[in-house]
């Protein structure tokens, strides 16, 4: 028995260590099991690949149908993925046939290999790696992995991906393209001083790059020498100067390849006082250059500024339509303005000033267009705001002259809207239906009532109804800046009735109508003045206007039309007074507010006087120096009434009523100045290019605000870089990019956090002034060259750091440093071999090995005992 029982445990233990062996056998490493035969080709879409290889086309297209027709003859399924800064499957897993068949435009349509607009603008190669990964690793030994691509990639490293695949044993192959034949000149950086002295030599240094020059510099042909064109402005103060450099493109091209890296130095004279901006711009121009210009003019343009002196940079920011009203206020000599300099800006491109300037001037401009948090950090900095205006002053001013904390911007402002105690008013907008107003006459309707709507007063209600033969239905708009656009919605969807028009007739049924409600109204009738059924004219006019009267109301008729009828309109409101001209209706928007919003303004030659302030008030030094330089602020023609908020200064009043005209108020450390006019035709055409009066304003605005180092934002094609930070800020902070509204119905673009931390620099260079983060999805959907805000804080609590104004950079194909991936043990991409897929052992291995032991051991404990 003992014998039997011996020769079974040595049999079982024989067994498990033949076993353990087998097990212990070098194999291919299958990640994911296998999935059948499969050959993924990942080809290269991207700009710099493409345009500058003018038979890319062709021959992707061979190289695709190469590897089709070897999968097909493999039995291999086929995938192919094309990338640049997106990635697309042009071909999943269908069979090689098919996609053949494809390719050459048998199934009834043709391939399109390439990427368009954006999506070329990168090299995401780890992306691309991404999309096939789970296919290639479930495939295991069975795949094969052919990149049709440069060796240059954006975004993150893909050879740890490429590694893993190789691990799982995909055999990879890379067919990388021919060298370049048009040459590129890349703008690589633009560098300026720091912080120079003013009068003191100014010079810029310009890095550049050239690639793919070799032979067309090299041997060029007698009298066509390619050139190098440096183009450079340098604008100042209202003044710029022009320079041109050019360089013999033979003399920078001697790197590998006719690849070189080269620096040209330029002196740009003296330096001015305040912010200089500097535009540079390289060109490659001669032999072989295409339409005069190199493969990617995305990479050939770059700016850096340079402020130097105790200047103060005033941001005058207003709408686009207005900047020629701007700039006349200012005036076309910047000396005027001492320890002063103008910018005029628009609301989009104040996001790249964040951080610069020291007094916001807003024009004409509702405080909702501007981006909030940069005024209020520009006010947290000790800066100032002056906010100015005619009709879109009254958007922003509260009925309340208490102060809200609701968040909004227009809560900074030291004045309020002027109510007198007036009831609430219903106004109707009773507009002609009828044919003659279809087109660009309704289209300028839509925008005049949107544009009240914002306007009125939160107690007044707001309606429009259309006549023609008869009255339309009411339709409410509502009032109010919240209630725009609700109320853009609504007009947009609104209809001209058409057909014939009877104006008498209208007013009559609405007297009806109106009789049904309580409360007074202001009607505003706009026609081309013709009835087509008009009778006893002055009989029912009168009649009209009696009724309308007795119930409280104001109707106010305004004619449009190349030929209204004035006869008419005069028998229907009584007089040549009665009615109103509106023109072509470019200005409807205007007398829309002028008629109905009459008793919030005050019209006429109107002086102004300065406000007495007590002595240590906020305010009280600015007037006294206007006092003491006997200065007087010139009449107004129009201006808006208000009066001053609760802690407010006012600084100018008008003589016949005492309404304020200029107030100040402290918000958040810096000051706040509204005024309830503007230096236009209209309103205030006297301080067009008045310098007197506002400088003092200005520069008791700017305050004792203190100009931090700016440090310098370099962007690769894979890090953002900060440089010449404080020595105290933290190693690692957070940022944020704040960009203006991309639609109609956002005021700004808000990005997601990220982070900042320590990275290699350059030998000997303090670690403490030198940041960065990964490029990779911090503008994501915005365009190369959008102004933006990037907002830096502390990890922990929050606190501010800094607001950095600048632009997106442009798309990563186009940004200097792009690696080459050569990843390990492929020492040369072009010439890659199909690697060997390494080999591993069983880890399981072990168990049946000591089982065996086990097994063994009591065959010889067995032995031992029978013997």
């Amino acid at each position: 028995m003992i014998r039997s029982w011996r020769g079974v445990c040595l049999a079982v233990g024989c067994a498990l260590l033949a076993w353990a062996a087998w097990c212990a056998l070098p194999r291919a490493d299958r990640e994911q099991g296998s999935s059948g035969p499969l050959r993924v080709v990942i080809l290269d879409a991207s700009l710099g690949t493409t345009r500058r290889r003018p038979g890319w086309e062709l021959w992707a297209r061979r190289q695709v149908q190469r590897e089709a027709r070897a999968a097909r003859a493999a039995g291999q399924a086929f995938d192919l993925i094309v990338y640049g800064a997106e990635v697309r499957r042009v071909a999943g897993g269908r069979e090689a046939q098919n996609f053949l068949d494809l390719l050459a435009g048998r199934a009834g349509r043709t391939l399109a290999l390439g990427l368009e607009g954006r999506a070329a603008l990168g090299s995401e190669l780890d992306a691309a790696l991404l999309a096939a990964q789970d296919e290639l690793l479930g495939a295991g030994s069975s795949a094969q992995l052919t990149l049709v691509a440069a060796a240059d990639y954006s975004g993150p490293d893909p050879a740890r991906r490429l590694a893993r695949m190789e691990r799982a044993g995909v055999l990879i192959e890379w067919r990388q393209p021919e060298p370049a034949r048009v040459p590129d000149l890349a703008l690589m950086d633009v560098r300026l001083p720091s912080a120079p002295a003013v009068g003191e030599p100014l010079s810029v240094r310009i890095d550049l790059a050239l690639d793919g020059a070799g032979a067309l510099v090299a041997n060029p042909a007698p009298g066509a020498e390619t050139e190098i064109i440096i183009s450079i402005s340098h604008e100042f103060a209202g003044a710029s100067r022009e320079f041109e450099v050019r360089v013999a493109a033979a003399e920078r091209s001697r790197g590998s390849g006719g690849y070189g890296r080269f620096s040209e130095r330029v002196d740009l004279g003296p330096t001015p006082a305040g912010r200089s901006l500097v535009r540079v711009r390289a060109r490659l121009v001669g032999q072989g250059v295409p339409a005069g210009e190199d493969a990617l003019p995305e990479n050939d343009q770059l700016s850096g500024q340079v402020r130097a002196g105790p200047a103060r940079l005033v941001a005058l920011v207003c709408a686009p339509e207005g900047i020629a009203a701007a700039r006349a206020w200012i005036g076309s000599d910047p000396h005027r303005w001492p320890g002063l300099q103008w910018i005029v800006t628009t609301p989009p491109e104040l996001f790249s000033l964040a951080g610069e300037i020291d007094v916001l001037v807003s024009l004409n401009l509702p405080a909702a267009d501007l981006p909030r948090d940069l005024v209020m950090g520009l006010l947290a900095q000790g800066g100032g705001w002056l906010h100015a205006g005619g009709w879109p002053l009254l958007l922003d001013l509260p009925d309340d002259p208490s102060p809200r904390a609701d968040g909004l911007l227009a809560e900074a402002l030291p004045l309020a809207r002027t109510s007198d105690d007036l009831p609430p008013r219903d106004v109707l907008l009773l507009i002609d239906g009828s044919g003659s107003m279809a087109g660009e006459p309704f289209e300028e309707v839509r925008r005049a009532a949107s544009e009240l709507v914002r306007c009125l007063p939160e107690g007044d209600s707001l309606g429009l109804r259309f006549f023609s033969a008869g009255l339309g239905g009411r339709v409410d708009l509502g009032t109010g800046p919240a209630a725009r656009a609700k109320t853009l919605r609504t007009l947009a969807g609104l209809q001209l009735p058409g057909g014939a028009t009877a104006i008498l007739y209208a007013l009559e049924e609405l007297q009806r109508v109106r009789q049904r409600s309580e409360g007074p109204a202001v009607v505003l009738m706009l026609t081309d003045g013709r009835d087509d059924n008009a009778f006893d004219v002055l009989e029912r006019g009168a009649a009209i206007r009696a009724a309308f009267a007795a119930g409280g109301s104001e109707l106010r008729l305004l004619a449009t039309g190349p030929k209204p009828d004035f006869e008419f309109l005069e028998q229907l409101m009584g007089s040549p007074e009665g009615y109103a001209l509106a023109g072509d209706l470019a200005d409807l928007g205007e007398v829309f507010r002028r008629e109905v919003l009459a008793d919030q303004i005050r019209s006429g030659d109107l002086e102004v006087e300065l406000s007495a302030v007590a002595a240590g008030a906020l305010g009280a030094d600015l007037v006294a120096a206007w006092r003491a330089a006997a200065l007087q602020p010139p009449p107004l023609t129009r201006y808006l009434r208000t009066r001053l908020r609760d802690g407010a200064s006012g600084l100018w009043k008008s003589v016949s009523a005492g309404e304020p005209l200029l107030a100040l108020q402290r918000v958040a450390g810096g000051l706040v100045a509204a005024w309830p006019t503007a230096p236009v035709e209209g309103w205030a055409p006297g301080y067009a290019g008045e310098p007197q009066l506002m400088a003092p304003l200005l520069h008791t605005l700017a305050g004792e605000r203190q100009r931090e180092p700016r440090p310098r934002l370099v962007a690769t094609a894979s890090h953002l870089i900060l440089e010449g930070l404080p020595e105290s800020w933290p190693l690692r902070f957070e940022a944020r990019v704040r960009a203006p509204a991309r639609g109609s119905s956002e005021r700004e673009f808000e990005g997601a956090r990220f982070e900042f931390d320590l990275g290699p620099g350059a030998p000997g260079s303090d670690p403490r002034r030198r940041r960065r983060a990964p490029l990779a999805g911090v503008f994501e959907g915005l365009e190369a060259g959008t102004p933006v805000t990037l907002e830096l804080r502390e990890r922990v609590g929050g606190a501010d750091l800094m607001s950095l104004g600048c632009e997106v950079p442009r798309a990563a194909e186009c940004l200097p440093g792009s690696p080459r991936l050569v990843p390990r043990p492929w020492s040369d991409p072009g010439s890659l071999a199909p690697a060997r897929p390494p080999k591993s052992v069983d880890p399981g291995a072990w168990r049946f090995a000591l089982a065996g032991a086990l097994a063994l051991c009591a065959a010889g404990f067995g032995a031992l005992r029978s013997s």
